[in-house]
């Protein structure tokens, strides 16, 4: 995880999914073809679109973010055996505060290609959501981000 302070989003890739709740969620990559076997790493910004700064709870970015991969046909792309670890550590134990200032936000980097069986050739699509309180301070939502094609090549 980093701060806004430490990197903002790339105006060239910016692309943002929908406003829910005073947030939006970005995800970005390097480029969009990648060699069989190449890292795929997915940068997501969460942004404070609110009026007011917000306090959310951060875990660790494969806590905070839910990767989502499909196959260029929809079809959900099977987790790595580190993937499926992943997945079933989801345990809460300690949360750090972390306070997004308005207009401000906040980064993670994920490895995709370790989560995700991502070694055959073709379109892939990738999502990102993560759970933001609510403006009303009762309850989460959802913030979803934009949809990133990718394409694997030999």
């Amino acid at each position: 995880m980093f701060s806004s302070e430490d990197k903002q989003s790339d105006p060239k890739l910016e692309i943002w999914g929908a406003i829910t709740n005073g947030f939006q969620l970005s995800l970005q990559l390097g480029k969009h073809e990648y060699r069989l076997g190449d890292p795929i790493i997915a940068t997501i910004f969460l942004k404070n679109v609110r009026k007011t700064p917000a306090t959310l709870a951060a875990f660790g970015p494969t806590t905070d973010i839910k990767i989502s991969v499909t196959y260029g046909d929809g079809k959900p792309v099977p987790r790595t055996r580190y993937g499926i670890e992943v997945d079933k550590s989801q345990e809460i134990t300690a949360s750090t505060p972390i306070v997004i200032e308005s207009g401000k936000q906040f980064g993670y980097k994920i490895e995709v290609h370790t989560i995700f069986d991502m070694t055959a050739e073709g379109d892939y699509l990738i999502t990102a959501k993560r759970q933001v309180p609510k403006e009303s301070g009762k309850g989460v939502a959802e913030v979803m981000s934009n949809a990133v094609k990718v394409k694997i090549v030999p």
